[in-house]
């Protein structure tokens, strides 16, 4: 029996810590509060969000934990493997390209 390596684990469990304190964080920082229902995460790393570096560097951890879990998790079938680093991979082109500061799609 193959076993999954200990670095593998680790990122499993630092990923919800990027995400969740990404997001707490972030949300607490901006002027006016946040509307946890109708806002999204990636709102919060927009370009003109206040201290948008939190969720920015919550969304990249996020996504390179995927990507160092993926690549740690041999055991397993390479097409959940794959879409798991694909993931890591969206999340970090969500950091990569913010949305614009009037929080429209383009």
């Amino acid at each position: 029996m193959r076993v999954v390596p200990p670095w593998a684990l680790l990122s499993a469990g630092a990923a919800p810590m990027f995400l969740v304190g990404g997001w707490l964080l972030g949300a607490a920082r901006q002027p006016g509060g946040f509307d946890q229902v109708s806002g999204t995460i990636s709102a919060l790393a927009a370009v003109g969000a206040a201290d948008r570096w939190i969720m920015t560097l919550g969304l990249v951890g996020l996504g390179l934990c995927h990507c160092v879990t993926a690549a740690g998790l041999r055991p397993l079938a390479v097409g959940g493997r794959a879409l798991l680093a694909l993931g890591g991979v969206a999340t970090l082109a969500v950091a990569a390209f913010p949305l614009p500061a009037d929080g429209g799609s383009a």
